[in-house]
């Protein structure tokens, strides 16, 4: 076999040495030309990928993670600070101690002797909440800035980390490159699983057809003239729409509420069919190519153009979505009101549960979701997009084949911030539920975590190994890969994998060693092959399929419809573009003007502003330690 400075490279195929004397002389010739031997498949040797070259530094990750708690309107992350000083950081101040009550005077340090090498990254977090006073009912704004600490594990120039004095080093995870298929559903895992549905419901409409009748004679005032005489036909049909879903704490509500929550005019601007959807109080301005659904006697919903609505299965899907949330007791008055849409979110009449289910909603789709998607950032801007894209490309993503691996890609660092991602999720959703009551208090209870936390979760993720080499030939667990851990396959129960997701499949081909199979789990872990063509972490970096809002905005276009609006107060900007890249561009460029724009306004009465010093989470005062003590001894 031909070892590099690298470690094992190949083996000498079809070639066989045979010594023809037992002199040393012999054995000394053939040794030195020996490194002569040309290997045709060095300089295929993905080095890249072996020294997880594509991979972000370990604290970008972790900065994400923190950031994702940005999406309670009460938290702002202020600024990081990160240093690798190991001489700086004192690893026993992270380190929580379980030991029976005692009193100050008796208490004593520990020192921990084990070593791990560790950065530390201090991050400073301003909570703002307002504050009632329930006497005066004058209204405060708090604002606290809390500090905290944390470890982060250091990686030696070989790929090694040293926890607690032994030595470890991270395998690669595959998971999807950005959704999978079920039973009607589209899946993209992110800070939860997002799971779109497509079910069916059945809506009679009024297709709208008039006919002009021509040569009709008219015998007035003794002579014959044509008349044209429009003969105008509502037709009842039956149509059957698709509507869409999402999984929402293992229960099913409908896509379309979670947008009319923010209202009904946003949500169809949002939604991109203002210009052919609208709501109608009576059916006198109908016209020839209209679908019109009746909703009350007084309430009417208005198709446009019925050939892009028999087209396009995304306008149909909105159609259908409305049409399922209301009822034939909706006025026009009840559609715009956002309250009435943010109570259906709360099971109907809850308006508190309604809000706070939709602030879960918001938080779906963390920074590292955003980050590692191959979408255009139109598409990825928020969790209102990333389902709009979904809806849009519903059919292409269904064809996505599960085991194919060019719909899959590989992560390393990343897996270990969403360690920590799922633990802020945890802490977060439990103040959020609390809606107004929660305090400043509470939300420094997020915050209330060991500084090696993350030491401590990257010992139960299952891709953690400690190396048990006795020699340098450990060239193949660089590539070793898994599909266990966090957000993979049957999450920890490899029970739940099936048979089939542990098989074969024709593009493991160049991209794995199909002869390496797990001893223990088998079809759960593999080794990736040191020549593949894989380019970072993905092996197909090809963008998603997006191709649909560029030919749904083509087609809009230039409309005769569009020409006879009335009253409109709204403006329609035309992009002439000659290519879906040039049109994203320019969106592109329109959304972050949108995003530049601030708006700022004063009340009658100003609120007055409380502001503190920075307190360190870390730091324990001697009420905590005896609290924390009793809490230990209750575990």
């Amino acid at each position: 076999m031909i070892v590099s400075q690298y470690g094992y490279v190949g083996r000498l195929k079809r070639t066989r040495i045979f010594l023809t004397t037992d002199s040393k002389n012999g054995v000394n010739d053939m040794l030195k030309y020996l490194p002569q031997y040309e290997n045709k498949f060095r300089d295929e040797l993905n080095i890249p990928l072996m020294e997880k070259s594509a991979d972000e530094p370990l604290v970008e990750y972790i900065k994400d993670a923190w950031r994702s708690l940005e999406v309670a309107p009460a938290i702002k992350i202020l600024k990081f600070e990160y240093t690798e000083d190991e001489s700086k950081i004192d690893i026993n101040r992270y380190i929580f101690k379980r030991e029976k009550r005692k009193k100050k005077k008796d208490r004593v340090n520990y020192k921990f002797v084990q070593d791990s090498r560790c950065g530390s990254l201090t991050t400073w977090i301003q909570i703002t909440l307002p504050v009632k006073n329930p006497k005066t009912g004058e209204i405060t704004i708090e604002q606290k800035v809390f500090k905290k600490s944390i470890l982060i594990p250091l990686k030696d120039e070989r790929g090694y980390y040293y926890i607690k004095g032994k030595k470890y080093y991270l395998i690669f995870q595959l998971v999807e490159k950005s959704t999978y298929t079920g039973n009607q559903t589209v899946t993209l895992k992110s800070l939860m699983p997002i799971a779109i549905r497509r079910n069916s419901y059945d809506v009679e409409g009024m297709d709208v057809r008039t006919e002009t009748v021509i040569n009709m004679l008219n015998n007035d005032e003794g002579f014959a003239k044509k008349t044209d005489i429009v003969k105008e036909d509502v037709e009842s049909v039956q149509y059957t729409l698709p509507v869409y879903s999402i999984f929402m704490f293992r229960k099913e509500m409908p896509v379309i509420l979670f947008y009319l929550a923010n209202g009904v005019e946003w949500a169809l601007d949002y939604l991109g069919v203002s210009r052919i959807i609208s709501f109608e109080s009576n059916m006198d301005d109908r016209r020839d190519g209209e679908v019109w659904f009746s909703i009350s006697a007084k309430s009417f919903l208005r198709v446009k153009d019925r050939e892009l609505f028999l087209k396009y299965p995304y306008i149909q899907s909105i159609v259908g979505g409305i049409l399922s949330v209301v009822s034939n007791r909706f006025t026009p008055a009840q559609i715009g009101d956002k309250s009435i849409w943010i109570k259906k979110l709360g099971n109907g009449n809850n308006y508190a549960k309604g809000l706070d289910m939709l602030t879960f909603f918001n938080r779906l789709l963390d920074k590292t979701t955003q980050r590692i998607l191959l979408l255009d950032e139109y598409h990825k801007q928020d969790i209102y997009a990333l389902i709009r894209w979904m809806m849009m490309n519903f059919n292409e993503l269904r064809l996505k084949d599960n085991m194919n691996l060019y719909n899959k890609r590989i992560r390393c660092n990343e897996y270990i911030s969403s360690l920590l991602t799922m633990e802020f999720s945890k802490r977060l959703n439990r103040v959020i539920a609390m809606g107004n009551k929660a305090t400043v208090d509470n939300y420094k209870e997020i915050f209330k975590f060991p500084g090696e936390i993350l030491l401590q979760k990257m010992h139960v993720s299952g891709v953690l190994r400690f190396d048990e080499s006795i020699n340098d030939m450990n060239f193949f667990s660089k590539f070793k890969v898994t599909s266990k851990g966090p957000h993979s396959l049957g999450n920890h129960d490899s029970n739940r994998i099936s048979i089939r997701a542990r098989g074969l499949h024709p593009s493991f081909l160049e991209n794995f060693d199909i002869l390496v199979c797990g001893s223990s789990d088998p079809g759960s872990s593999a080794l990736l092959s040191p020549w593949g063509r894989i380019k970072g972490f993905y092996f197909d970096s090809n963008p998603e399929e997006d191709h649909f809002l560029y030919e749904f905005k083509q087609d809009l276009e230039d409309k005769e419809w569009e020409k006879v609006e009335e009253n409109d107060n709204k403006y329609h900007l035309k992009i002439n573009s000659s290519s879906k890249e040039r049109y994203f561009e320019v969106l592109g460029k329109m959304q972050s003007m949108t995003n530049d724009v601030q708006a700022f306004g004063t009340s009658l009465e100003d609120p007055t502003m409380i502001l503190e010093s920075a307190e360190d989470v870390d730091e324990k005062k001697d009420s905590d330690s005896e609290s924390e003590n009793t809490t230990n001894e209750k575990d």
